[in-house]
């Protein structure tokens, strides 16, 4: 694991993803839920689908982000407490269930969303 952490600093020339994130940007989002549930985050504490959270490798933990649906102006607030999605994906984050569920229908599955850091 120490490796892969090493080789992906090294690609972003010494920059975690974090260091580098934007304050706005629009991407797409999807959610994750009741497989997940229980299970423990990055930031220790345990996963709730019905809490407002996210997880992002592209801001720190603790930092709290509005995302809005680009189709329907919906916004809710969350609080990044994981890591992924898994950076293959191409995905900006994924929201928990709850918060997925304030600004889109869960069978939509993934959205693009405006995404701002909340100060």
């Amino acid at each position: 694991m120490k490796r892969l952490r090493m080789a992906a600093i090294a690609l972003l020339g010494g920059f975690t993803v974090a260091a580098v994130a934007p304050l706005v940007t629009t991407g797409t989002v999807a959610w994750y839920g009741e497989g997940y549930r229980g299970k423990k985050m990055a930031n220790g504490a345990r996963y709730h689908p019905d809490h407002l959270t996210c997880a992002t490798y592209r801001w720190p933990l603790g930092t709290r982000l509005a995302f809005t649906n680009t189709a329907n102006d919906r916004t809710v607030v969350v609080t990044v407490t994981d890591h992924g999605p898994a950076l293959a994906l191409h995905r900006q984050a994924d929201l928990s269930r709850a918060a997925f569920a304030r600004i889109a229908s869960l069978e939509d599955g993934v959205i693009t969303c405006r995404i701002r850091r909340v100060e």
